[in-house]
């Protein structure tokens, strides 16, 4: 549950750096197919990043929590490659519309999808302590890829073991 700012307890509260995102993009930062958000602004903020979505956003799992990505770069929307700016989502046709910097994430976790009223530009979120708890999903999907990228060495060895 959201809690305001000014009410923070540590002993009794999480706080987080957060960032409203709108729908369809925020699920495609949490699905990996995102990797930079483009904003007008630059941050000075790395490290992980709760990422919201909007409310004003129209569908489903709009106004919750949806993950939490690392932040670990800003570069001017002028200065990403060719490679950069297909991350983004912008379509091509659209690129020189935009200007501004790019944000990049990776690694998005999933977070149980509490209710959030979002705000402009990076801001803390507070909310009970444990509320945000990485979601099943998470970490079925984690074992998942374990378990293929194993199996993945398995079959590796065995062709190399024919080859040599």
């Amino acid at each position: 549950m959201q809690v305001k700012s000014k009410d923070f307890n540590p002993a009794k509260h999480d706080r987080y750096k957060a960032l409203t995102v709108k729908q369809p993009w925020a699920d495609k930062i949490l699905s990996g197919a995102k990797t930079i958000e483009v904003r007008s602004r630059r941050t000075s903020h790395r490290g992980d990043l709760l990422i919201t979505s909007s409310a004003s956003s129209k569908g489903a799992r709009t106004g919750i929590a949806i993950c939490i990505v690392e932040l670990y770069d800003v570069k001017p929307l002028s200065e990403l490659t060719r490679e950069e700016m297909f991350a983004t989502g912008i379509p091509e046709y659209r690129w020189a519309d935009y200007k501004g910097y790019g944000w990049f994430l990776r690694n998005p976790v999933p977070v149980r999808p509490i209710p959030v009223k979002g705000q402009l530009g990076v801001f803390n979120l507070v909310t009970t302590k444990g509320a945000l708890e990485i979601t099943q999903d998470y970490k079925v999907l984690t074992l998942t890829k374990i378990l293929a990228y194993l199996l993945g060495l398995i079959v590796l060895g065995f062709l190399l073991s024919f080859l040599f």
